[in-house]
């Protein structure tokens, strides 16, 4: 199992939009991680903006993002739709 604990992504430059965000996140692929279980949470790099918060226009981009490209989450996951963050347990 791998966890990623923030900062998996630093894309180049300013990202202004979801298509920017998504490809940062292609470039980011680690393929050493190929066929291993991945899980974590995200930090402000991977919102496309370096010290990102609450406000940032594209966090929800981001989490699902996040969710899509780094940890593989199935559609369902409450991950995408809970309050506060990428939090869980198993």
């Amino acid at each position: 199992l791998w966890l990623w604990l923030g900062d998996a992504m630093y894309p180049k430059g300013s990202v202004t939009s979801a298509a920017q965000l998504r490809e940062a996140y292609a470039q980011a692929g680690e393929p050493a991680l190929r066929g291993v279980p991945v899980d974590g949470v995200y930090d402000d790099h991977d919102y496309g903006l370096n010290d990102g918060g609450v406000g940032w226009e594209l966090k929800e981009d981001a989490r699902q993002l996040f969710l899509d490209e780094v940890v593989g989450a199935p559609a369902d996951s409450a991950r995408r739709t809970q309050r506060g963050g990428l939090y869980g347990s198993r």
